[in-house]
């Protein structure tokens, strides 16, 4: 029987790790314009702006363990408006986790309209 090398067995599981969303690809996603994004930066803030400071919020979001998100939690439950007006700071990596998820359950043809109506909380 032949062993795999455990150096495949790595560079197999970091590409699987890096398939999914990342703080960056989501912010640019979340506040960039169309056609590359979805255009939800808050009013008087320029889209870049935004999308530094959220994956600077985000990143760090990523390096403190939390508990699991409320599935209710309208934040970033993709099904629920979240607070009017209301400006979230990802705490912990379960926070950031959750929030991306929701930004990318919108498809690209309704996402402006459901992120700016604030179906998934803005991060800047």
């Amino acid at each position: 029987m032949r062993l795999i090398h455990p150096a495949v067995l790595l560079l197999a599981a970091s590409q699987l790790m890096a398939c999914g969303p990342t703080c960056q690809t989501t912010c640019r996603r979340f506040y960039a314009d169309a056609p590359d994004g979805c255009g939800a930066a808050p009013e008087g803030k320029p889209a870049d702006e935004a999308i530094e400071s959220c994956i600077e919020i985000c990143q760090d979001a990523l390096q403190v363990t939390g508990p699991p998100v409320d599935p209710n939690d309208a934040r970033f439950n993709p099904n629920f408006i979240s607070p009017l007006n209301q400006q979230a700071t990802l705490s912990t990596e379960q926070e950031a986790a959750a929030w991306m998820d929701c930004v990318w359950s919108f498809e690209d043809d309704v996402c402006f309209q459901k992120l700016d109506d604030q179906y998934c909380v803005k991060i800047f």
